[in-house]
């Protein structure tokens, strides 16, 4: 099921054209999987769906301008 809502996820980001649209809805969705009951930390492939979530986030906010790469980054840093 996360699979599936990652997807749609990453197409919806596609569509808006806009990197900050992208790292926004990852950032949203990285943190609901870590509330989400029961812990993920027990299900070895939500773990390495999150991790991989993670990484590409960094990519994204790689490419952005300075100052959202702060404000992202923080947000980030919270996960």
């Amino acid at each position: 099921m996360c699979v599936k809502i990652l997807r749609q996820i990453k197409t919806y980001a596609r569509y808006s054209g806009k990197k900050e649209t992208e790292v926004e809805l990852l950032l949203f969705f990285c943190s609901e999987l870590k509330a989400f009951k029961p812990s993920i930390q027990k299900n070895v492939t939500l773990v390495n769906l999150y991790n991989r979530t993670i990484d590409s986030i960094k990519k994204s906010i790689a490419t952005l301008h300075e100052d959202l790469q702060y404000d992202y980054q923080l947000e980030l840093d919270k996960l």
